[in-house]
């Protein structure tokens, strides 16, 4: 038994301590939230919502109704300039291209165009440009 004496000190003081702790902390009030006092400054700031208007007093509003015809685009101006843009820019390509018949450009780069172009009477062999 000796040994359980030596002990009941020690229970009894932490008995007294957690029963102290707990008594202390329970009295201090819980602190107020930061989000909790934002919002409540922000409600202060605004103006009250409006009143909501019951279903039956939103049917009897006059309502004004706008019928449209259906309108559908087919093709944009801008999309019939730019497909006649690429087609005559590829027909030029093609006119561009070297064949021993008619003639055309065999090479070109931004300075110099090498090829055949004209007549037979006025045959053309090199075009430069600076």
């Amino acid at each position: 038994m000796p040994a359980r004496s030596q002990h009941l000190p020690m229970r009894t003081m932490l008995l007294i301590s957690v029963f102290t702790a707990v008594t202390i902390h329970g009295e201090e009030p819980t602190p107020v939230p930061m989000r909790q006092k934002l919002h409540a400054k922000i409600l202060e700031t605004l103006p009250p919502p409006p009143p909501a208007i019951e279903p039956a007093a939103q049917n009897e509003l006059d309502l004004e109704i706008v019928e449209i015809e259906p309108l559908v685009v087919t093709d944009s101006p801008v999309l019939r300039q730019l497909a006649a843009k690429i087609e005559s820019d590829t027909q030029k390509l093609q006119d561009a291209q070297y064949s021993p018949i008619k003639g055309g450009t065999i090479y070109k780069n931004s300075r110099i165009e090498i090829g055949t172009w004209g007549d037979r009477s006025e045959l053309t062999l090199l075009k430069m440009s600076f």
